[in-house]
């Protein structure tokens, strides 16, 4: 809990920092402005989560699936375990306090969850929030995977939600799947 709140004040704190950086503009950096480059990386971030989203519908639809429905619970679920996988520096659908993408996705969400699914990107390099290029890549690999392709491609999901985040030049993606009980 301590990690998801530090997070929440982390997520906080860009969204003021976006508005402050808007009224000072450059000047008080001699025309540069960090606050402006971390609210111009923020909202980078979000489209390529964005894109991330439509093309899994998109791939869902080629294979005469529906698309899933975007749920902003998923989205924050997605999103903390990108940051943490950046923050405490590993790669996995179990962190290293043994919580499983079920247990994350049932910490957060009211509705009963039948199934869930997540899947992992991790990325490295320069150029790394281009926001056309990246998200092609992120689901061209989870479909070039079997146990991803199968995620994305299961007819039983329902919602989905999807997480990038970065430090420096490391990217960590994360989508989670879920079926809720109707």
């Amino acid at each position: 809990m301590k990690i998801r709140r530090r997070f929440l004040c982390i997520a906080g704190l860009l969204a003021l920092m976006a508005a402050l950086a808007s009224v000072w503009g450059g000047l008080a950096y001699g025309g540069r402005n960090p606050l402006a480059s971390a609210a111009r990386e923020y909202q980078q971030l979000k489209a390529v989560e964005q894109a991330i989203f439509r093309l899994t519908n998109e791939a869902r639809r080629q294979n005469g699936l529906p698309p899933l429905e975007r749920d902003r619970d998923l989205f924050r679920v997605a999103w903390f375990t990108s940051v943490d996988m950046l923050h405490r520096q590993f790669f996995s659908h179990v962190n290293p306090d043994g919580a499983t993408p079920k247990d994350r996705v049932q910490a957060r969400y009211t509705a009963e969850v039948l199934m869930v699914g997540e899947n992992i990107w991790s990325g490295t390099g320069s150029g790394h929030l281009e926001a056309t290029p990246l998200p092609r890549l992120i689901v061209d690999s989870w479909m070039s995977s079997p146990s991803h392709r199968k995620n994305i491609l299961e007819p039983s999901y329902t919602h989905l939600g999807v997480g990038v985040a970065a430090t420096g030049k490391d990217v960590r993606a994360t989508q989670v799947f879920v079926r809720l009980k109707q």
